[in-house]
């Protein structure tokens, strides 16, 4: 055979090499958390993945419930998913201690994923996720993108001051994202759950409710079979007389991850279509 055609085939069978070795990334990774799972579905490539959460499938909770179908569902507990051999494990905060520990003892990576308190720690952890699963560029897209996003809506000084109380499925829901509470603040919105202690956590009746006086409830809206007491309290006459209500789907904005802010531009459209209104 003639040199040079020799030395081709060993060069190009050393880019076959390297191409089928650079690639140093986990190829199995699974989730225990429904927010790590959502998380997940938009960094990694799709057979990267190999089980997310059950929760992750319901339609009435999770907005990646047709995608997470194709994959194997755990219970958010280490046992589900160490015989399938993960190379990656992604947890929260508020996975069960022997969770994390069996995944240590029995030597599978894992990753603890914290609850993001701001819109800073929120891009952390898509920084962190992207990174350990050999997919910066996809993550530094969704920051580049949401940042972008948030800052549009920081700079837009027009808008005035409006109250909102957040109510989930029958109680006045302080908190349950600090993230939700710092961007709505930044659309001039006063998120009365934050200011008084009263109406946090805790079930209210239609005349606090009524005696709070809102510019707007946010309601949390649970598809399929989830019944809702505050759901069944907006429809009271006196609450359709005295008080505007905008309705989310709970799923949409239920993680504090990127895609919470497609709820949130909704929320005030809604608001300043109201306004305009009246």
């Amino acid at each position: 055979m003639p040199k040079h055609i020799v030395n081709l085939l060993v060069l190009f069978s050393g880019i076959l090499v390297l191409a089928t070795s650079t690639y140093a990334g986990p190829k199995r990774i699974a989730s225990l958390n429904l927010c790590t799972d959502e998380l997940l579905l938009s960094l990694a490539d799709p057979d990267q993945i190999i089980s997310l959460t059950w929760l992750a499938r319901e339609e009435s909770l999770s907005a990646f419930f047709e995608p997470a179908r194709a994959y194997h569902q755990n219970n958010g507990r280490a046992s589900d998913v160490i015989p399938l051999n993960p190379d990656l494990v992604f947890l929260s905060e508020f996975s069960p201690a022997n969770t994390l520990g069996l995944l240590e003892t029995v030597g599978i990576k894992s990753v603890v994923v914290p609850e993001p308190r701001t819109t800073k720690q929120l891009l952390e952890n898509i920084r962190v996720m992207s990174s350990a699963i050999d997919q910066v560029k996809k993550g530094e897209k969704l920051i580049s993108l949401f940042s972008s996003r948030l800052k549009s809506i920081a700079e837009d000084t027009s808008r005035q001051k409006t109250s909102a109380l957040l109510l989930s499925p029958g109680i006045a829901s302080f908190g349950s994202s600090a993230v939700k509470i710092e961007i709505l603040k930044m659309l001039n919105i006063r998120v009365l759950n934050q200011e008084k202690p009263s109406l946090a956590n805790r079930y209210l009746t239609i005349e606090e409710l009524i005696r709070s006086s809102p510019d707007f409830v946010i309601i949390d809206k649970y598809s399929g079979d989830y019944p809702s007491v505050s759901e069944e309290m907006l429809r009271h006459p006196l609450i359709q007389s005295s008080l505007s209500t905008i309705e989310v789907e709970a799923k949409d904005w239920l993680c504090s991850t990127h895609n919470l802010l497609d709820t949130i531009e909704h929320i005030n459209t809604k608001i300043e279509l109201t306004k305009n209104r009246s």
